[in-house]
């Protein structure tokens, strides 16, 4: 859909890069954006009138075959996690081919992906579907992935957002809106008892890693150092997965963030997993999204 260099809708311009990936570049007048089109990935996003993006990117990490950015709004599907048959973590949706298949025009600009199938992915995945994902640029930054069932016999799934957010320093952050629900503990290895959030999240020195159940949100970060507060509304889920490697375990990460990357993000990520399982009738359709709100704080 358009060409490269030009705009395809009002506000939205295609832009390849020496690596070989394409961008989407959206502007409107309440927000710019930046998305990855091959790996459907949101890169950067900002309200017109704010200093920081609400999103981060690794320090280290660039467009490579078969791989994904670490930062921004990163897929996860069809599962999350490990793969207990020894696929890719997190899935191939990440670093899989997409396209550009549709884009409206400003105030809220829109663009709309889908998941091209390749030998690889259907090789991993036997199964006939649709995906599409849907990224609104306006006063809020809107991210919704649609699976639809186009097999004759159901199917499950786990599936999430494993968004980036650029903060000033995690320890001084607070996330609310988990006090009082029960999590899993994956940072202290299996096996992994519930625990019960008590008051604010935060992250210090070492690795955070929790799954989140049974929390339909909304979620806010306050975030004292950049003097914002972000407020996250999950749609098609009641699972948060909340991770930082820390200071202790962000040498596994070198090819992508540096050690001083983790004083820059929590990921605060919209999921379905664990007893958040999907089971997706022929025919059916499931839709996990999240909304995201810059407010001074």
């Amino acid at each position: 859909m358009g060409e490269v260099g030009e705009a395809v809708c009002a506000g939205v311009r295609l832009v390849a890069t020496a690596a070989g990936d394409l961008l989407a570049r959206i502007e409107t007048p309440l927000a710019e954006a930046l998305v990855s089109v091959r790996r459907a990935q949101v890169l950067a996003y900002r309200p017109r009138g704010c200093a920081e993006d609400l999103l981060f990117v690794g320090s280290r990490t660039a467009f490579r075959p078969g791989r994904e950015r670490m930062g921004g709004v990163p897929l996860c599907w069809p599962w999350f996690g490990v793969d207990p048959d020894g696929g890719p973590i997190h899935g191939f949706a990440r670093t899989a081919d997409w396209r550009l298949c549709d884009c409206a025009p400003q105030p809220d600009g829109a663009v709309r992906l889908r998941l091209v199938p390749e030998p690889a992915t259907l090789a991993a995945w036997p199964y006939p579907c649709a995906l599409l994902l849907e990224i609104r640029v306006g006063a809020t930054l809107g991210v919704t992935l649609e699976t639809r069932n186009e097999a004759d016999h159901p199917w499950t799934l786990t599936q999430g957002l494993h968004t980036y957010l650029r903060v000033g320093a995690p320890d001084r952050v607070r996330l609310h809106g988990l006090d009082g629900r029960c999590y899993l503990d994956k940072a202290r290895g299996a096996p992994v008892a519930p625990c019960r959030q008590q008051g604010p999240v935060s992250a210090g020195g070492e690795e955070v890693n929790r799954i989140y159940l049974d929390a339909p949100g909304p979620l806010w970060l306050d975030d004292p150092v950049l003097g914002r507060r972000i407020r996250v509304r999950a749609r098609g889920s009641r699972t948060w997965v909340v991770w930082n490697p820390g200071a202790t375990e962000i040498h596994r990460f070198a090819d992508d963030l540096a050690p001083e990357d983790a004083h820059r993000f929590l990921c605060v990520e919209t999921v379905n997993t664990a007893s958040e399982t999907l089971n997706l009738a022929p025919g059916a359709a499931s839709r996990i999204g999240a909304d995201y709100q810059i407010e001074t704080l």
